[in-house]
């Protein structure tokens, strides 16, 4: 998934939350739904499937339970979130996301953050395979945290 991809649902994520909708599973096209509660475990979740996913949110609309959903398109870059339930306080939410402006993140700090995500992903699979990358894995990990939470911040 590339850097904007993950800063997008990040704040899709984070509006749906300050509306009052908290995320409770991944669909990734199969019948199941892969419980999570977390943003990472919704990262990883998406990280994992090969082209699209909804992520499925609960919350109270005058006193009943709903759980709308984002869908998302992985590739799509800052136009990952692909559609979304219409729902009370959802729609609104989801729409305060809006389109990133890339003038203003600057394509230059996105490409830092996919080569972070790259190293991540490299020391996973060395890792895998045996190989100690633990430091530079670890190192990697939390310097795109503290990115991409510059970019996810209202």
């Amino acid at each position: 998934m590339q850097a904007i991809e993950r800063i997008q649902i990040t704040r899709a994520i984070r509006a749906a939350a300050k509306a009052g909708f908290v995320m409770v599973a991944v669909n990734e096209g199969g019948d199941d739904l892969m419980p999570v509660t977390t943003e990472a475990e919704v990262l990883d979740a998406i990280d994992a499937v090969d082209f699209d996913c909804t992520i499925v949110f609960e919350g109270l609309v005058d006193g009943n339970k709903r759980r709308p959903g984002l869908f998302c398109v992985i590739g799509n870059g800052a136009d990952v979130i692909s559609d979304y339930t219409c729902c009370p306080g959802f729609e609104e939410a989801i729409e305060r996301v809006g389109e990133v402006d890339m003038d203003v993140l600057g394509a230059v700090t996105l490409d830092a953050l996919d080569a972070l995500a790259a190293i991540v992903a490299e020391c996973q699979r060395a890792r895998s395979l045996g190989q100690d990358m633990k430091g530079i894995y670890d190192t990697a990990k939390v310097v795109l945290a503290k990115a991409e939470t510059v970019f996810t911040a209202d």
